[in-house]
């Protein structure tokens, strides 16, 4: 709504009465889809008219911000906390009694990065998680720290949320109060059961950036903090990373775990030549990258960081294999991510 409108009675009056219409006309609506079947009785519309499940569109006369959103998918680490929820106390709990399953297992990062700014003080961003199937809101956080991602005119933003396992979706809005420009995005999740004592991988997240050390913001993991891309652009001239986590290994008698890493990254750019050409001579798509390692961990999880510079290739676009091997059963976990590599 416009400032000067919410700042005038008079002028916020008109207003305040089309929307209490819209709220009664929508919670009749749902209500009425109630008793005809269409939807479920776990729905309120009164709920849902109050504007629960609902985050910040993009208004008339608003400039449109541009940007990208992504999730990436954690778990819970037991005995091992790095990072404070950005969600607010009891939004897990509350998912817990709302889906009528376990306490959190799930720790879901959602990223955004935003474009054409020039001031992170003045892009305020926020994320509202509600349950797919009911639109019941679970969480809201506000964030208004964003971080610069490889240019300053891209700003990223990370809400970070405990959830149990179910499928959620997750509503994101930034806003430029100097320029009255604002942006919307909605992303899907499903947080699966945890397998306990069976070998896991979190989503790969691709990074703009680190810094070392331990510090208290959304973008912290371990020992340092990584800064999100969802935007999946990686500039050819400078070093890149990506980040990723493992969970449940085994322990030996001593308390340590070993675990092989393998890691490549190849090409995805197609292969345009005329058909009859590649069945004659196939095009080999090997590894621009290919690294292998095995370590020893103390404790059941690993934190890892990888820095990759691929400024002796093409632009154009790659994948990031990920395959992790828990040496004590020979249990395989592979990840992938795709990304642009720009010039």
């Amino acid at each position: 709504m416009d400032p000067d409108v919410i700042a005038d009675e008079a002028l916020r009056e008109p207003v305040d009465e089309t929307i209490d219409g819209i709220r009664e006309l929508i919670a009749h609506i749902v209500e009425e889809g109630k008793e005809q079947g269409q939807f479920g009785p776990e729905l309120d519309g009164e709920a849902i008219a109050a504007g629960r499940g609902v985050f910040h569109t993009v208004m008339p006369g608003q400039v449109r911000l541009n940007g990208a959103a992504r999730v990436g998918l954690f778990r819970r680490v037991a005995g091992f906390d790095p990072r404070a929820s950005a969600a607010p106390v009891g939004a897990a709990a509350a998912a817990a009694s709302v889906t009528g399953l376990a306490p959190a297992s799930g720790r879901v990062e959602a990223w955004l990065s935003v474009e054409g700014f020039d001031a992170t003080s003045r892009l305020v961003g926020e994320a509202v998680v509600y349950q797919e199937s009911t639109f019941v809101e679970l969480a809201r956080v506000r964030m208004t720290t964003p971080a610069l991602c490889q240019s300053d005119s891209v700003g990223v933003l990370q809400f970070n949320f405990d959830l149990p396992p179910g499928g959620y979706m997750i509503g994101l809005s930034a806003r430029d109060s100097l320029l009255h420009a604002s942006g919307a995005w909605r992303v899907p999740v499903f947080v699966p059961p945890s397998l306990p004592g069976r070998l896991e991988v979190s989503d790969l997240e691709l990074a703009c950036g680190v810094d070392q050390g331990r510090r208290d913001t959304p973008f912290a993991k371990t020992d340092y903090e990584v800064y999100p891309n969802p935007r999946l652009r990686a500039p050819k001239d400078d070093p890149f990373g990506f980040y990723f986590e493992i969970y449940n290994l085994i322990q030996d008698d001593a308390g340590k775990a070993q675990v092989s890493i393998e890691y490549e990254i190849r090409s995805m750019k197609k292969d345009r030549r005329p058909f009859f050409v590649k069945a004659v001579n196939p095009r080999k798509n090997d590894p621009v990258v290919s690294v292998a390692k095995v370590d020893d961990v103390p404790g059941r999880a690993r934190f890892q960081y990888v820095s990759a510079n691929l400024a002796d290739q093409m632009p154009g676009p790659y994948r990031i294999d990920v395959t992790v091997t828990d040496l004590a059963n020979s249990f395989v976990v592979k990840k992938s991510l795709e990304f642009e590599l720009v010039p």
